[in-house]
């Protein structure tokens, strides 16, 4: 049923449809809960059309859509016996807001940390293996040269020497090989690739005179950095093995944090100037920029991105001078701004649990927000250390949130369960 009135949509679409249509459903295969919910929930969009028969063919072939797809959101995304909240799988259905969505307010949060035993460590940037159920941190301490390996089972580390290496910044895993992990090593302009398995390195010299920031990689397993202070983005080919340089057609635009869609393949960089640009490698590598709306007397920041791993229509930005956060809207090309949550905060990192509620690491403070995306209503958790600089964040495949205290030693957990009714 799906499949026939996804086609007469797409037949319609194709033929006489406003371009605002043709995005939203050619943005995926078959149409979907969030662009059915975007679409009708658009009111100035949506008012501005007349009921012709190729809108109500749309509204009832969204609505025939919903209706299944909010039935197995609500009834069919839940495991047994969920009593522990951290135990949760990945749903959907938190990010639509359906009832089985606590408030903020009903959740209560536990913190554990974990000191690496090590005289001298400052680890940085968390990222979780799925494969492996551990979290693995580079080491920025100069000289260090090491990835620390920790394990959820155990809560023992495992320390990786890097050959050629002096600290570790960012990091992402191998799309062809998710075992594997690429990094940066901005002092010796080094990217690296790591295999656990074999304990080898290899390196490959980066051709900038800038300091690399972030990293990504795409579906073809293409290495994206970006330089600040040089105003580039690179991008390694693997199999070739060599490096193409994109500059930006803002000068001095700083780009900082980078994602890949993988829905559309598009690179997206946080300027730091105050704008967001997307790269699209298909299309000769074209670059679009879309100005970040300032305030009197505040100019955005964007620092890094985040998408969400069950909606991919919405890209979140983190706003360093502007202390808040962003939500830069896909198909509409629009922002909207969230309530500052700490006016001394410098918003970083961010991560999403399993009810969809965003995390945003604090940098400068001893805390860790949490924001509702749908209410912008917010909520902070106090580290226990008082200068701990976390600035990256990532979650398990529980939901629960980690973090790296760069000026701490450690490496930290956000676990949460539901707060019974007194």
């Amino acid at each position: 049923m799906e499949r026939f009135i996804t086609n007469i949509v797409h037949t319609l679409i194709n033929n006489s449809a406003p371009s605002t249509l043709k995005v939203l459903l050619r943005r995926k295969s078959q149409i979907s809960y969030k662009y059915c919910r975007t679409m009708f929930s658009n009111v100035g969009y949506f008012s501005s059309l007349s009921l012709t028969p190729l809108t109500f063919v749309l509204f009832i072939s969204c609505m025939i859509l919903l209706i299944p797809s909010t039935m197995k959101l609500g009834f069919g995304s839940l495991v047994p016996g969920v009593a522990d909240m951290s135990k949760a799988v990945s749903s959907p259905a938190a990010s639509f807001g359906l009832p089985t969505k606590p408030k903020l307010s009903q959740i209560t949060f536990h913190i554990q940390e974990y000191s690496i035993p090590l005289s001298v460590s400052e680890p940085l940037y968390p990222l979780y293996d799925n494969n492996r159920n551990l979290v693995w941190v580079g080491d920025t301490a100069v000289d260090s040269s090491r990835i620390l390996e920790f394990n959820l089972t155990s809560d023992r580390f495992i320390e990786h020497k890097l050959n050629g290496t002096s600290i570790v910044t960012v990091m992402a895993f191998d799309h062809d090989n998710k075992s594997q992990i690429w990094y940066v090593d901005p002092l010796l302009k080094h990217l690296g690739h790591y295999d656990p398995s074999a304990n080898t390195t290899k390196l490959y010299n980066i051709p900038t005179r800038g300091t690399i920031s972030r990293i990504a990689i795409d579906s073809k397993n293409n290495v994206w950095l970006t330089s600040p202070n040089s105003n580039e983005v690179l991008m390694f080919n693997t199999p070739a093995k060599n490096f193409t340089i994109l500059h930006l057609p803002t000068k001095n635009a700083m780009p900082i944090g980078i994602l890949f869609d993988k829905s559309t393949g598009i690179i997206w960089v946080a300027e730091g100037i105050g704008k967001l640009a997307s790269i699209d490698p298909i299309n000769n590598y074209k670059i679009n920029e879309y100005p970040q709306p300032a305030k009197s007397n505040e100019y955005p920041l964007p620092t890094e991105l985040f998408m969400s791993p069950v909606s991919d229509d919405k890209l979140y930005i983190s706003d360093h001078d502007n202390k808040t956060v962003s939500i830069f809207n896909l198909v509409l090309k629009t922002f909207k701004t969230y309530p500052v949550f700490n006016p001394i905060a410098l918003p970083f990192g961010m991560a999403m649990d399993n009810y969809g509620y965003l995390w945003v690491a604090e940098h400068t403070t001893n805390k860790i927000a949490v924001i509702d995306p749908e209410t912008g209503s917010s909520r902070e958790i106090e580290i226990p250390k008082v200068n701990p600089d976390i600035q990256f964040l990532t979650s398990d495949s529980g939901g629960n949130i980690w973090f790296a205290e760069q000026q701490g030693n450690a490496l930290g957990v956000i676990t949460h369960s539901l707060t019974r009714p007194s």
